[in-house]
């Protein structure tokens, strides 16, 4: 064992305990979690609500990573019950696959490759939105430093519910932190993963099958997403391109989208990983694999000046989340607040010329959206 790896050790053996309590805590680190935050600070105060996260937010953090993630009738009519005011450019392009060393639409005599995962989600026609307006705080002056300044720097590795004694400042759960804090609060806005409050959940033995069932549905392969800002234009296209990793394997696809932005121009495209296989080395190869196919597709993209950057999501959104299980979340956990793309949520209710919109057909950015208005109004 190397001297490093002994000092390590005996920091860890005198970590110091702490016990903090603060009425309002989000667990997370994407948009959603931001968005809790935001909305938790206008109903409570921003002096009652602090945020767990592994890491400082940063500029970057500020936006969607990936391709257009609203699509899909059912998705685009939930939104607009909660956010009617929402514009959005529906059907901007057909999604459409590299092969044969050309661009073919979905639904055609010529086939795709087989699809992954999630991938089907992405082969519906994608959506234009205004960030700004889902998500007023991304243009607030200070809501970055502000977030930071309420940060608390932790892993969760365990959440325990309890039952109050203190009927002024109740506290319902206990939230610790690998680095030895926990805190005691009133109402948690959970805003990862599902799976992941299973696995802290200190007793998950005696969770109702149903909600269990929920969790393992969530449970997802990572979403790799690579983002090029290229000094001009590469190409024009506003279709959903689906390029794959390989033509002999079926190893799914690259999804991407350009955006051109006055003489610049964007592309954001992501994979899906098994965190199993999933290590510095195969990230590598899979951009690699990536940078070909685009040389194949533009010829241009060798000698066109660009900035990578590269972002790994264990919170990949599931299209199989079957369970209407809202109701026992809420009677079992009624001071949780799960906000997410993989969070549980009412059933869209039938009236006023509108059908009946069930849970199992709302995914991606649609849930998360829904998720954040019936639970953080």
């Amino acid at each position: 064992m190397s001297y490093g790896h002994i000092l390590a050790l005996k920091k860890e053996n005198h970590l110091k305990i702490e016990t903090q309590f603060r009425p309002i805590i989000v667990v997370g680190d994407d948009l959603f979690a931001m968005a809790a935050f935001h909305r938790a600070c206008q109903k409570y105060g921003a002096d009652k609500v602090s945020i767990i996260s592994s890491r400082p937010f940063e500029q970057n953090d500020l936006r969607w990573w990936g391709p257009s993630a609203l699509r899909g009738t059912r998705n685009i009519e939930a939104v607009a019950r909660f956010y009617p005011d929402l514009q959005v450019e529906k059907g901007v392009a057909p999604s459409v696959f590299y092969k044969d060393m050309k661009f073919r639409k979905f639904g055609g005599r010529s086939k795709s490759g087989a699809l992954q995962f999630c991938e089907t989600f992405y082969t519906d026609p994608r959506t234009e939105i205004d960030w700004n307006q889902l998500f007023p705080f991304l243009k607030e002056d200070g809501f970055l430093e502000g977030l930071n300044q309420a940060r608390i720097d932790g892993n969760v590795s365990q959440v325990k519910k309890v039952e109050p004694e203190d009927l002024v400042e109740p506290v319902h759960f206990h939230v610790t932190c690998t680095q030895g804090i926990t805190i005691q609060c009133t109402t948690l806005y959970w805003a990862q993963s599902p799976k992941e409050f299973l696995e802290h959940y200190a007793a998950k033995n005696e969770l109702p099958i149903e909600l269990v069932e929920y969790c393992d549905q969530t449970h997802a392969p990572l979403s790799l997403v690579v983002r090029f800002e290229f000094e001009e234009v590469l190409m024009e296209e506003k279709s959903t391109l689906f390029i794959p990793l390989s033509y002999t394997h079926e190893w799914g696809h690259f999804i991407g989208e350009f955006h051109t932005e006055e003489n610049k121009q964007w592309a954001e495209f992501v994979t899906f990983m098994d965190p199993d296989q999933t290590n510095e080395e195969e990230v590598g190869r899979k951009i690699r694999i990536l940078k070909r196919q685009l040389e194949k597709i533009c010829e241009k993209f060798k000698t066109i000046s660009y900035s990578e950057y590269i972002k790994i999501m264990d919170n990949t959104p599931s299209l199989i989340l079957d369970k209407d299980c809202h109701e026992m979340w809420h009677k079992t956990f009624p001071h949780l607040k799960m906000v997410s793309v993989n969070a549980p949520i009412e059933r869209l209710t039938a009236g006023e010329g509108r059908d009946e919109i069930l849970p199992e057909s709302i995914h991606f950015l649609a849930r998360g959206l829904v998720s954040l208005a019936q639970h953080c109004q």
